[in-house]
């Protein structure tokens, strides 16, 4: 089975363009993480961040105005079995627009999401510095340490270094594709 770590922003971009038709992200993570095709896996340093950018206010609005918890809210099954386990709780509340940020409890619910769906390693205290965004290091780090085939990115530097060592990084459509070759 494939294990691969995913960047930040493409779990960001899960949330945002979630049960959208075009969305590739979307489409993984429904699709073929749910149906367990590929082993998520991840570090409690790229879960913190993916919390924090959640966080932007940048985000914010565009969470309000697409009611974007409500969307997330239809929950992969193999997700809501290891939610069940862990204990943790992922629900929707509709807010209307304009009232409030997407709460830090939302945000949270969102991260014990991925938790849920993913496999978590432990990162080493010294990560070498491979790429330009020591961000990008953290999610090369990860695939190291978990022994991951691949990486998905979608940020262009982490992109442009195209494979650390054996591992290739791919976009997200790249990835989508591998797997649907397989079908």
């Amino acid at each position: 089975m494939i294990r691969a770590v995913s960047g930040t922003n493409l779990l960001v971009s899960f949330l945002l363009t979630h049960r959208l038709a075009s969305g590739h992200v979307a489409t993984l993570i429904d699709r073929h993480l749910a149906g367990e095709e590929f082993v998520l896996v991840t570090a409690p340093a790229l879960l913190e961040e993916l919390g924090q950018v959640l966080g932007y206010p940048q985000l914010q609005r565009y969470y309000l105005e697409n009611n974007v918890v409500e969307q997330a809210s239809g929950l992969p099954a193999c997700a809501s079995r290891r939610l069940a386990v862990q204990g943790a709780h992922f629900h929707s509340s509709r807010r209307p627009a304009g009232h409030g940020d997407y709460s830090e409890a939302e945000r949270k619910r969102f991260v014990a999401l991925i938790l849920a769906l993913a496999e978590v390693v432990d990162l080493s205290e010294e990560i070498p510095r491979i790429g330009r965004d020591p961000e990008d290091d953290r999610v090369i780090a990860s695939a190291v340490a978990g022994g991951a085939g691949l990486i998905v990115g979608g940020d262009r530097d982490l992109l442009a270094l195209e494979r650390v060592g054996r591992i290739p990084i791919l976009s997200a459509r790249q990835f989508l594709d591998l797997l649907e070759q397989g079908d």
